[in-house]
């Protein structure tokens, strides 16, 4: 995806972590990337819960020192509000933590990477699934 960055899903973030074959080497080439503060928040939560949680926590944190967090706010909001509306009205539910970092991506007119089909729904995403 060209553009001035990209927002990565939690899904994606996971796979790096997790040293996927290939994510680790995709996320690398994109150079700028931003993260929602939503997804940090699932991610300190896995590592939290996990049973490396020191370790874990070090690396997440590492990487997101070079990462661009991308803030809740209240434009945020009106933003989570309308697709939450529009995927009600079209019959396609997602979950909540997914509509809050589509509308954070919407927000700031950047491209969204997830491995979760379902941001297709999403109206106005520019969303590439890996």
């Amino acid at each position: 995806m060209s553009g001035r960055g990209v927002v990565l899903d939690t899904s994606v973030l996971v796979g790096y972590f997790r040293n996927k074959r290939g994510v680790v080497n995709r996320v690398e080439a994109l150079g700028e990337v931003y993260v929602p503060a939503i997804a940090v928040g699932e991610l300190h939560f896995g590592a939290v819960v996990s049973a490396q949680t020191q370790a874990n926590l070090a690396i997440l944190n590492r990487f997101l020192s070079l990462a661009t967090i991308l803030d809740c706010t209240a434009r945020t909001a009106t933003y989570y509000a309308a697709i939450r509306a529009q995927l009600k009205g079209d019959g396609h539910p997602i979950p909540d933590n997914d509509i809050w970092i589509a509308a954070a991506a919407l927000e700031d007119n950047l491209a969204l990477i997830s491995t979760d089909q379902h941001f297709d729904y999403v109206k106005g995403l520019r969303h590439e699934k890996w």
